[in-house]
């Protein structure tokens, strides 16, 4: 089941989804609002000229900045992997490989007690870095739509 979720002491409501799905499905849907709220307007604003849509098409496209981070982390999952979203922090786990059979959704009882520990694979600088990326692509995208 899908919801809407406040997560983290700042209570910042986003969607997530409580029962595991397939990697090839959750990507899809981590995709789908950078493709339809950044990349198609981007396109249709550089192919018309219009700088309000290319601009709107951008701020998205860094929005969905984190989104692509998501899509990042999960590369080297098998698209028939069991993955859902993490019950209390933002991004998700691989509750499953392919083989195995719809399993029961992970709670946050059901996670180890020094999982905050053990995040070594990314850092502050990943980060960074993907802000910076973001940020030079909206520029280099508004250079080509005044241009």
């Amino acid at each position: 089941m899908c919801s809407l979720a406040c997560i983290g002491a700042r209570s910042r409501p986003f969607p997530r989804c409580t029962i595991p799905s397939r990697a090839r499905s959750y990507r899809l849907a981590v995709a789908l609002p950078g493709l339809v709220l950044g990349v198609l307007p981007l396109t249709a604003g550089l192919w018309s000229g219009h700088w309000l849509t290319t601009f709107y098409g951008f701020l998205m496209l860094v929005a969905a900045a984190g989104d692509l981070l998501v899509l990042w982390i999960l590369r080297g999952v098998p698209s028939g992997a069991w993955v859902q979203d993490h019950p209390e922090e933002v991004g998700c786990i691989v509750v499953a490989d392919a083989s195995a059979p719809a399993p029961d959704p992970v709670s946050p009882e059901d996670l180890p007690l020094d999982a905050g520990e053990a995040r070594d694979d990314f850092s502050l600088v990943h980060i960074g870095l993907l802000l910076v990326f973001s940020a030079v692509c909206a520029g280099l995208g508004f250079l080509i739509a005044l241009a």
